[in-house]
């Protein structure tokens, strides 16, 4: 008998909440048990179920989380689950700015000297079939298992993993302070339909019809027919990175994606539809029907395709989904810098900031406050607004002690009917009102903020 590999040592098992082990090549009965390597107190399974043909599943009640490291033992011994902890699992996806790696970024040799002082744990389902012309293969119909085993985070293999979960996690196990576990999907490029099922990305007329008018949609008896866009095919990553984590339980999903959809506003429109319908259908085959999402803004920069102005549509609809525990953090005000002189130039680009520090520091401020001290914590937005005369008055949903009165703020712009945006001159007039004004606008009809490019 094998258990999949998802299932090895050094896993993180989601604290509080009853977990499976799955496996193949069971025989007609067998004993299984968790222990706890400290005190060596031994656990029974809640059930365990095998099939005819030897596929199995077994269910331990939940654990709540300590550096106690635990193993799971079958059969006396005949195979053993070594080195298994209970803490926190966070699920993270994406595009390139979620799976560069540390050893690109600043401050990577921070993070490298503090990193065996954590205990942080790995899963990074990075692609398993490459040919050898450089495509990458998917698979067709959803797996059952992932090609790689966990991994203990450690200075020598830190800077091969996403930088910005390696921020992540460091910065948010100063406050749990207990084990964390990190699953990575990310792939550099990708579309969100390759996030999706494929059952959904046909059925759902929308997305269906979008995906059929841009040619991206992968028809299965053709799928990997398309070479160099292999990687990206309709419910590829969903197929091989997602489904096979069908009994995992998370306390988060970071989702950091949409750079490749800055095309115009259709594919903003198309996207807005996907990502709502992405989360809907994460929360139901997760069994998580609250399961928080923390959605990023894409970094600040001119993408060099579509009509040139796919990135104020996108960071619009980014900033637009609601919805019980979804957390969108801004990055818009971070000022991008994206050349490390002292590295390989290379794979540099002003969509690529390599200072996400401060993005790792929003995700741990949104998911701590809001998921552990069960604080209501936003960042400030819109609520409301008037228009008076030649002005607009926005009523800002913010926490803390609010705008200062009477000073100018910036990032915003105003129109009239004519569609044209001006700068707006921003003023706060109370402690949660902003006025907004041009010269060149006697009726104004519309605001926005934070959107255009390098609004920082």
């Amino acid at each position: 008998m094998r258990v999949y590999n998802y299932f090895s040592s050094n896993m993180v098992i989601q604290q509080k909440q009853d977990f499976v082990i799955k496996g193949v090549e069971a025989k007609s009965s067998f004993d299984v048990r968790l222990i706890n390597n400290k005190n060596h107190k031994e656990t029974k399974p809640i059930s365990v179920n095998i099939e005819e043909n030897g596929d199995f599943s077994v269910v331990f009640k939940g654990r709540i989380a300590s550096f106690d490291d635990y193993k799971i033992v079958f059969n006396d011994d005949e195979l053993i689950i070594d080195n298994i902890y209970f803490g926190d699992v966070f699920l993270m996806a994406g595009q390139s700015n979620m799976s560069y790696s540390l050893d690109s970024f600043e401050k990577k040799e921070k993070y490298k000297q503090l990193v065996d002082s954590n205990q942080l744990y790995i899963l990074d389902v990075v692609d398993s079939d490459i040919t050898a012309q450089g495509f990458i293969n998917r698979p067709s119909s959803p797996q059952k298992d992932v090609a790689f085993k966990w991994q203990n985070v450690n200075q020598n293999n830190i800077y091969s993993f996403s930088g910005l979960a390696m921020m992540f996690a460091m910065n948010l196990q100063k406050k749990i302070k207990y084990p964390i576990g990190l699953i990575t999907t990310a792939v550099g490029g990708c579309s969100i339909d390759t996030y999706l099922p494929y059952e959904i990305c046909i059925s759902n007329k929308r997305i269906h019809d979008y995906l059929l008018k841009t040619k991206k949609l992968s028809l299965l008896e053709k799928y990997n027919s398309y070479e160099g866009l292999n990687f990206t095919q309709t419910a590829g990553i969903y197929n091989e990175k997602i489904a096979p984590l069908k009994d995992v339980r998370f306390k988060a999903l970071i989702w950091y994606q949409g750079e490749s959809a800055c095309y115009d506003i259709n594919s903003s429109k198309y996207y807005k539809i996907a990502l709502n319908t992405l989360i809907r259908h994460y929360r139901k085959y997760f069994l998580a029907p609250k399961l928080a999402f923390v959605i990023t803004g894409i970094a600040d920069e001119n993408y060099p395709y579509g009509d040139g102005y796919g990135y104020i549509y996108m960071q619009e609809v980014l900033s637009s989904i609601k919805g019980n525990n979804i957390y969108y953090v801004p990055i818009n005000d971070i000022e991008p810098r994206w050349i490390n002189y002292q590295d390989d130039l290379q794979h540099y680009h002003p969509i690529h900031p390599i200072n996400k520090e401060e993005i790792a520091f929003r995700y741990v401020e949104v998911i701590y406050k809001n998921l552990y001290l069960k604080e209501k914590f936003y960042y400030p937005h819109v609520d409301s607004y008037t228009i008076e005369n030649d002005k607009i008055y926005l009523h800002i949903d913010l926490l803390g002690k609010g705008f200062k009165i009477n000073s100018e703020y910036f990032g915003f712009t105003i129109a009239g009917k004519d569609n044209v945006y001006y700068p707006a001159k921003a003023i706060a007039i109370k402690k949660d009102i902003i006025q907004l004004s041009n010269k060149y606008v006697d009726s104004p009809l519309y605001y926005t903020y934070g959107i255009n490019y390098y609004s920082y």
